[in-house]
């Protein structure tokens, strides 16, 4: 029987896809590459990656002899500039919390992203107190 109901935050909660990829993009501006495209197989490989995992990835792709760390620092710090622009929910999502709420599960978000980033999606969609847990 469920009796729980646990949220991803990226591309279920929030339509996040298009603000990780600018962040991802000026990240490698900023470092050097002129005018990165990250398209196709690339841009798929990093569903269900960690952001430290991407970076890595585009630091071996680019060809880039940077430290690591530094460049998700920065993507990080740029990613969170973005957020605090706005963010949009993902179709249906309030819809989808009302009848959640309705039918009584308990509720919770788990996700790989920053307990800053996740905190500061759900005050903005005003949906943090519909979660019973917040998992980051």
């Amino acid at each position: 029987m469920i009796t729980t109901i646990i949220f991803d935050l990226d591309d279920v909660i929030v339509n996040s896809s298009p603000i990780h990829f600018k962040a991802y993009e000026q990240a490698l501006k900023d470092f050097g590459i002129p005018t990165p495209k990250i398209e196709g197989e690339l841009r798929r490989k990093f569903y269900g990656m960690r952001i430290k995992e991407i970076m890595h990835l585009l630091a071996k792709e680019f060809k880039m002899k940077v430290d690591v760390d530094e460049l998700t620092r920065h993507r990080n710090k740029y990613f969170m500039e973005l957020v605090r622009k706005g963010v949009e929910p993902m179709p249906g999502l309030y819809k989808l919390i009302n009848d959640i709420k309705e039918w009584k599960f308990r509720r919770a978000v788990a996700s790989s992203g920053l307990k800053e980033y996740v905190e500061e999606v759900l005050k903005q969609l005003n949906i943090a107190e519909f979660f019973e847990e917040v998992i980051t």
